[in-house]
């Protein structure tokens, strides 16, 4: 058995988990949840994201109490487009 480090290994070994949220389920819910209000609703990406960044916060939290810090999170669409 090896007593050392082997300088040849990897210093890290990265591991990512990927979750998905779809954009269109997101907009309808915005519809849904503001249907009471009277006159047109006017939702941007922006909306859909603020929802992305709240979903993906407890997703990626422990489940212990300890939510995910949105900073170290990398959201990316289809094309590789960073938000």
């Amino acid at each position: 058995m090896s007593e050392q480090f082997n300088e040849e290994w990897p210093q890290r070994i990265n591991v990512s988990k990927i979750v998905s949220y779809d954009t269109e389920i997101i907009y309808t819910q915005i519809l849904e949840d503001n249907r009471a209000r009277v006159g047109e609703i006017d939702i941007t990406l922006d909306d859909i994201m603020e929802v992305v960044y709240e979903l993906a916060k407890d997703d990626f939290s422990c489940g212990f109490g300890h939510s995910a810090v949105i900073r170290d999170l990398i959201f990316q669409d289809e094309n590789g487009e960073e938000y």
